[in-house]
């Protein structure tokens, strides 16, 4: 088990879930845990966490990871780009808030 974990949330659609599996497998070569498919519409902002509900990775704290990237910005909601800009405050983001709003 690693000690650095990032999330990942990409497009599946045209190649996305491929170059997922890229990303996560030469992450794993390099001792980094990969939380994928974190879509915020499954997370909610509770006692100070942003905490994941989605069947997988259920009860992980988002703000605790070393690293989030997302790049599916087609299914935002207003509650989710509110999560989004709060993640980026408190850890580093690829594809930060600023450049996807």
């Amino acid at each position: 088990m690693s000690d650095r974990k990032i999330g990942m949330w990409l497009y599946n659609n045209g190649g996305g879930d491929k170059i997922q599996k890229k990303i996560i497998k030469k992450l794993k070569e390099r001792g980094i845990d990969t939380l994928n498919n974190i879509n915020l519409r499954n997370a909610i902002a509770k006692n100070g966490h942003i905490l994941f509900r989605g069947d997988e990775h259920h009860g992980e704290k988002l703000d605790k990871l070393d690293l989030m990237f997302s790049y599916n910005a087609g299914e935002q909601t207003q509650y989710q780009m509110y999560l989004y800009q709060a993640l980026n405050r408190v850890i580093p983001m690829i594809n930060s808030y600023d450049s996807f709003a």
